[in-house]
């Protein structure tokens, strides 16, 4: 009885030994993520642009999906402090494929000029240029204009719009 008990288990070893040596897939690289699966989910963070002049730029959002080609930003809020002025930026959600940010979504843009309203926004943070081809509602010192659609540029201090709608509130 022993010596069928030790045959048995001797002809199981090498049937698993014989199978592993011929299974491939112990050797193959891993595949890569794909493009839709983030690599990395976080919760509840906060990003800080530290300069020896001070902080120059704040980000924070309630979720962010990292994936091989962009980050996933929910309720995003933004701070950048330029050379003349501060600028603020809000949405519900956020896509950034360097250098472009795109924001989608109940979006308020805040600097000391003017207050900001649409819905999608691109905005190139290298040339700090953003630019929306949804309708949108600017605010200024008594002042309302609503349009269709703008181009800012935030370095220069140039706002271009089409089908412009412009109050002036006494």
């Amino acid at each position: 009885m022993a010596l069928k008990i030790f045959t048995f288990l001797l002809l199981l070893f090498s049937g698993v030994i014989t199978y592993l040596s011929l299974d491939e897939s112990m050797f193959k690289q891993p595949k890569p993520l794909s493009d839709n699966f983030p690599t990395i989910d976080l919760s509840t963070i906060q990003s800080y642009k530290i300069t020896p002049k001070g902080v120059e730029a704040k980000i924070t959002a309630d979720r962010v999906s990292r994936y091989n080609n962009k980050d996933e930003m929910y309720n995003i809020k933004a701070y950048f402090k330029e050379s003349n002025s501060t600028q603020n930026i809000s949405a519900n959600f956020a896509i950034l494929k360097e250098p472009m940010l795109y924001l989608k979504d109940e979006i308020v843009y805040n600097n000391q000029n003017m207050l900001l309203l649409s819905d999608n926004l691109e905005y190139n943070m290298s040339n700090h240029v953003a630019i929306s081809n949804s309708n949108f509602t600017l605010k200024s010192i008594n002042k309302i204009a609503k349009g269709s659609s703008f181009r800012y540029d935030s370095k220069n201090g140039i706002f271009d719009a089409t089908n412009i709608e412009f109050r002036i509130k006494e």
